[in-house]
């Protein structure tokens, strides 16, 4: 079991890291991740449970305060300015680098720990900069197969070493960070999905394999093309158009749905899970030069055994049932002359 645990491990991480790769956006030029963080001013800074259920209760508290009180430290040394306040609410229009910590119990799917760490900050939609709303611009995350003090801090380090080296290396020694006012307060979160006349679309599959088991077969319908043709007639369906070309999508608005397969009989193992991510250019409220490629809808769908041909079918519709009607209720039809007469 520790074998198959131990791979299971690896291959989240490898779609984990896919999941970032994607976010760097490596076809915009200007969309490095990094180059939001040039000119921050005062930041925010919060840690987090997600889950904590592999920790008990009376232990969580002082664990999080643990990790609040290394963190402050770090940054406070690596001469990152930050708020007074750590109330999350407070924060709202203000930079803030937000760190989530899962722990789960043992004997859930791995990883049994997962930070993550994600800065937020008021952007600007690049394809309509009258909607402001606020999104992660830059993001890390690390996971390990056990629960204890040690590793926690330790992970929470690795994460905020790299952010404090990322921060200097693009606010320089005198850093023009300490003179800017990152002032700027969200009015009226904007609904990232309004305002689109179509989307891109992307479907992706992967299968967890664990050493010992047999592969999962799915017929010949499983495969990354006929997925995505199923969802493209779906969308399609629904009244939402497929853009195929960069000029026919400012914004590059994307919708991708990652499917992953889990292997059955494997204890606690969601079979099939989907991530759909709907991503678009975002230019930050604060300095509109800086451009960067990020997630502004968010959902996650899982099912469990049988694992089935339909019940992959299923477990995606479901997903896509959710970005419609969340784009429906974004942009809603307005009723031609022809059915306003009729009523």
């Amino acid at each position: 079991m520790t074998k198959h645990i131990l791979t299971a491990i690896v291959l989240l991480l490898n779609l984990f890291t896919y999941d970032l790769a994607q976010r760097r956006g490596d076809a915009f030029n200007d969309a490095r991740p990094d180059q939001t963080l040039e000119g921050l001013g005062q930041i925010g800074f919060i840690v987090k449970y997600g889950q904590a259920d592999g920790l008990p209760e009376a232990m969580r508290p002082a664990m999080l305060q643990a990790l609040k009180n290394r963190g402050t430290d770090l940054l406070t040394k690596g001469e990152v300015p930050l708020l007074k306040s750590t109330d999350e609410a407070n924060m709202r229009g203000r930079p803030r680098l937000v760190v989530t910590v899962t722990l789960k119990k043992q004997n859930d799917i791995p990883p049994v720990v997962h930070i993550e760490m994600e800065l937020y900050q008021t952007v600007r939609l690049s394809r309509d900069p009258a909607k402001e709303l606020e999104v992660a611009t830059w993001s890390t995350a690390r996971v390990a197969p056990e629960i204890t003090e040690k590793m926690l801090l330790s992970l929470l380090e690795d994460e905020l070493h790299g952010f404090i080296r990322t921060y200097r290396e693009v606010n320089g020694k005198t850093s023009k960070a300490r003179t800017v006012k990152s002032l700027v307060r969200v009015k009226d979160v904007a609904n990232p999905l309004n305002g689109l006349n179509g989307i891109g679309l992307m479907v992706s599959i992967g299968f967890i394999r664990l050493e010992g088991l047999p592969p999962v077969d799915l017929g010949p319908r499983i495969t990354q093309r006929m997925l995505e043709g199923e969802a493209e007639k779906k969308l399609k369906h629904a009244g939402i158009a497929m853009l195929r070309y960069e000029t026919e999508r400012p914004g590059h608005p994307l919708l991708t749905l990652n499917i992953t397969v889990g292997q059955p009989n494997f204890k606690n193992s969601p079979a099939i899970g989907v991530v759909s991510t709907f991503w678009q250019t975002v230019r930050l409220a604060r300095n509109p030069q800086k451009e960067t490629y990020t997630e502004t809808w968010k959902s996650r769908a899982s099912e469990g055994e049988p694992i089935t041909e339909d019940a992959v079918f299923r477990v995606m519709n479901s997903q896509l049932d959710e970005f419609i009607k969340a784009y429906n209720a974004a942009n809603p039809k307005v009723p031609s002359a022809t059915n306003v007469k009729a009523q």
